[in-house]
């Protein structure tokens, strides 16, 4: 599809911007080194991210794979890698009944695809490492550690897993369709704001 030019846009200067840097070990084994020269690449580029007006970037991370030693240690289960799954989700910063129903949300979703809720924690956060324009945004995070039933195959895993998120993006508390939001990057006034008004709309949340 050709686009017109308009304004400052120039279609001809049209590119991707987003990168994805790999580190790996070739011969397989795991290593806290390599998280450390992912650490040390994403320091490398300060420009990451998009910048509000506050000079807060929408952020960068590093994905390795679910540690079976340590979730097997904070919930105190015998844990198989690939049978196991971790939820990380940010939620209203109310303590009232907004976070306990968004919280109970999560839960029976994962439940009702047949993995058994192992753990639910806060998920432990240090406040000293963030921009004071970025911590008056910071929601606090809630985290699941689940499993599967000991007679699921592989398969029946990967089909599962994606249950919970459609289930979270398209039904309320009361088994109604009432939105599909999808939130990337920093989660700023704006953004606050309109999650506010959507989680007003629910029924059986309040502000």
């Amino acid at each position: 599809m050709k686009r017109p030019t308009f304004g400052l846009y120039d279609p001809a200067r049209e590119h991707s911007a987003c990168g994805v840097g790999f580190i790996t070990r070739l011969d397989g084994a795991p290593s806290h080194d390599v998280i450390l020269k992912g650490d040390e690449a994403l320091r490398a580029i300060p420009h990451r991210g998009g910048t509000s007006a506050e000079g807060v970037g929408d952020g960068g991370g590093v994905s390795v794979d679910l540690s079976v030693e340590f979730f097997g240690a904070i919930t105190g289960e015998e844990l198989r890698a690939g049978y196991f799954g971790v939820a990380n989700c940010f939620v209203p910063t109310d303590a009232g009944r907004r976070r306990d129903a968004a919280v109970g949300l999560v839960g029976r979703s994962i439940a009702e695809q047949g993995f058994d809720v192992l753990l639910v924690r806060d998920v432990p956060v240090d406040h000293a490492v963030a921009r004071p324009a970025a911590e008056q945004h910071q929601l606090p995070i809630v985290q699941w550690v689940f499993r599967t039933p000991a007679d699921w195959a592989r398969a029946d895993v990967d089909v599962a897993v994606h249950g919970p998120t459609s289930a979270l993006e398209l039904d309320d508390e009361d088994g109604r369709c009432v939105a599909v939001v999808t939130q990337f990057g920093m989660v700023g006034e704006d953004v606050h704001a309109a999650w506010e008004h959507l989680a007003a709309s629910l029924p059986g949340i309040s502000t």
